[in-house]
Formats: structure tokens, C-alpha cells, sequence
């Protein structure tokens, strides 16, 4: 049982560490740089291109391991792995974090502004099948960045997906992500993206 728990481990941290590469080398100038086209650059340390909870993932493994045990460290990184593959899979631009100070709105909601994000697959998959929500419902997202929750809300089978975003740079960037998704994962889900102020947002009664 160990030594097949311990090539678990091996297999998974490989697989982290293949995409932590993978995104050092093909990272585009974008990505690393949100108002400014011409920097910062890419990190020159491979580690730096992929992070587990803001740390460097071999450290993180360690200190997760001694707070959770093995079972949890595995569940955790396997979410994370499962998160990393989603833009190259569907070329999409989700997994990039934006720090509020550069997140630029008119809404004097800005003060309660976080740092963007994206929605983490595995978890939005555990609640979906918790919550059963019915297919031919609207899923609207509140606050939804670069829409990665709406396209898992797509995959999900939802009759309408909408998501409400006080940002206009992070609503463009959501509709090139859907357009990106769309052609690689066609869906009967209509998914539209609205700038507003989630204060302002009015549902409708078929709106979950």
C-alpha cells in the first residue's frame, strides 16, 4: 500500500512539474503582464510559472504533508493538476491571478474588490452533483473574472449561463475565453456576459 501510495505521489508531483514547465516556456508576455504590455517577464525559474496555495510546489507538498497527511496532500494536487490543464486544453487565459490593484471598474464597489482568481474545477464539480440543480435553469455567476465558472457551468448543461462582472477589461477577456471554449467544447448552454455592478443585477425567477 505504500509503495503504491508513494508512486501516486511521484506520478502527480511529475505531472505538476511538467506543467510548470510547459507554462514557463510557452508563457506569452500577457500573462504576466496585465496593464503593461511590455513587462513584467516571464519568471526565469520554471518553479515560479505554477503555485500550490502561493507556494513553490515542492515546498508546499512537504508542509501539506506534515498538516493533512498523504490522503488530503494527493486530493489537493490532484485539483490542482486537474486546474492547470484546463487553458491548455481549451486555449483558454482563466488561471492567471490579477491583484485588485490593477483591476480597473467605474463602480464605487472597487473597495470591496479581491484579487481575481479563477473557479477551481473539482470543487465546482463536487458542488453541482451536491446541489443537483435543475439543467433547464439560468446559472448566473456573480463576480465572474474570466469566466472559468461559466464555462464549467456550460459543461454542466445549463439551459442559460450568465455571468455579471463590474470589470470591462475582465468581461472582454471572458468573452475571448468563451469564444476560445466554444469552438473546442461546442455547447447547448447560451452564455452571455454582462458589465454591471452585481449591487445593480436584477434576477429573473428562473435565475439560480
Amino acid at each position: 500500500m505504500a509503495r503504491n501510495a508513494g508512486g501516486i505521489v511521484k506520478g502527480i508531483g511529475l505531472t505538476v512539474l511538467r506543467l510548470a514547465r510547459w507554462r514557463a516556456k510557452f508563457a506569452r508576455v500577457p500573462q504576466y503582464a496585465w496593464k503593461n504590455p511590455r513587462g513584467p517577464k516571464a519568471p526565469d525559474d520554471p518553479m515560479s510559472a505554477i503555485r500550490i496555495l502561493g507556494k513553490n510546489p515542492i515546498q508546499w507538498f512537504y508542509a501539506s504533508l506534515r498538516r493533512y497527511g498523504l490522503g488530503q496532500t494527493i486530493a489537493i494536487m490532484w485539483s490542482v493538476v486537474v486546474d492547470a490543464r484546463f487553458d491548455p486544453k481549451y486555449g483558454t487565459d482563466t488561471a492567471r491571478r490579477i491583484p485588485r490593484e490593477e483591476i480597473e471598474t467605474r463602480s464605487e464597489n472597487i473597495v470591496h474588490c479581491v484579487n481575481y482568481g479563477a473557479s477551481k474545477e473539482l470543487p465546482f464539480r463536487k458542488l453541482m452533483s451536491r446541489l443537483n440543480l435543475p439543467k433547464d435553469g439560468v446559472f448566473v455567476d456573480l463576480g465572474s473574472g474570466k469566466g472559468r465558472a461559466l464555462m464549467l457551468a456550460a459543461k454542466y448543461g445549463f439551459r442559460k449561463v450568465i455571468g455579471i462582472e463590474f470589470s470591462g477589461a475582465l468581461c472582454a477577456a471572458a468573452r475571448d475565453n468563451l469564444q476560445k471554449f466554444l469552438r473546442k467544447f461546442p455547447s447547448r448552454s447560451k452564455i452571455e456576459v454582462i458589465e454591471s455592478d452585481v449591487t445593480k443585477y436584477e434576477f429573473g425567477d428562473d435565475e439560480t
